[in-house]
């Protein structure tokens, strides 16, 4: 399977074909080959190795002790397994949480669990806000309906709110200065004299008059330290000089993201199944809410 089209209309298409193959296949052809495809593609085609389970899980009668159900399991187990190594090298979207688990449900409720723990674990590729809050939206339409899945829910819920609490609890505070932070990682005296410009609070712009191979090893330590600032050449005079100008633009994508957070918390308000001990929690989204208006 191609990797660049995790997720396309093509691999859509191509899970299709497979789970009409596995009918002509058998349970027993079919648990050997998609377990075994599964296991080699999971970690570059997540995404689409879950819509295969899930189109199999719509397609194939799977009713407990069933040659199917027996089968899917095993696949199913594949790729719990593989989840939990966290080796996924793709973020996973929201529709392939909602295919994992109704998928999952619909074989055995322990896998249920295990999903859960690994989403929990791996937030590189589960990324709260990402993934995991608009599934929940989406599952919360069926979430007190399926045995299995609410117990799941509540934790996902919990994982998400603690994970945008700890981000966006409170709105970012405006700089008061142009200090930023810099770790002197050489010696020469262009980077001393950068590291003095970057640390001063009152310096928003810094000059340095210096020859073409300087300002190219200047140019990197800007972008590995990934410094807040604009660096162009003003080319009068010898040498040409590395105008520096520190920007405000990590405060504004900081800005951004705590106005979608704050979004992504009013979601999870509304698509709650709270219990008692989560009192604490309800109320700091809700108190992060009323302060972000």
């Amino acid at each position: 399977k191609d990797k660049s089209e995790e997720g396309s209309e093509k691999s859509v298409g191509e899970n299709e074909a497979l789970a009409t193959v596995a009918q002509l296949l058998g349970p027993e052809q079919s648990a050997e080959l998609f377990a075994n495809l599964v296991r080699e593609h999971m970690q570059a085609s997540q995404g689409t190795c879950v819509n295969l389970l899930f189109r199999m899980t719509q397609q194939l009668p799977i009713e407990p002790g069933s040659g199917w159900h027996s089968a899917l399991t095993k696949i199913g187990s594949t790729i719990v397994q593989a989840l939990a190594t966290g080796k996924s090298s793709r973020q996973a979207t929201a529709e392939s949480v909602v295919q994992l688990f109704n998928s999952l449900i619909a074989l055995q409720s322990d896998f249920v669990t295990r999903a859960c723990d690994a989403l929990i674990a791996d937030v590189k590729h589960f990324v709260p806000d990402r993934s995991i809050i608009p599934a929940l939206t989406r599952l919360s339409g069926q979430v007190d309906d399926i045995t299995g899945l609410l117990s799941s829910y509540r934790r996902l819920w919990r994982h998400a709110v603690t994970f945008l609490l700890e981000r966006s609890e409170f709105p970012p505070e405006s700089p008061k200065n142009w200090r930023q932070s810099m770790k002197l990682s050489c010696s020469c005296e262009d980077c001393i004299a950068l590291q003095a410009f970057v640390v001063n609070p009152r310096r928003k712009t810094g000059r340095f008059p210096i020859n073409s191979g300087r300002r190219r090893h200047l140019h990197e330590v800007i972008r590995s330290q990934n410094l807040d600032m604009t660096h162009v050449t003003e080319r009068t005079g010898r040498p040409f000089t590395l105008v520096c100008i520190k920007t405000r633009k990590a405060f504004l994508r900081r800005c951004k993201q705590y106005t979608s957070d704050q979004a992504a918390m009013r979601e999870l308000l509304l698509v709650r199944r709270s219990t008692r001990s989560d009192i604490a929690m309800v109320s700091k989204l809700e108190a992060a809410s009323d302060r972000s208006l």
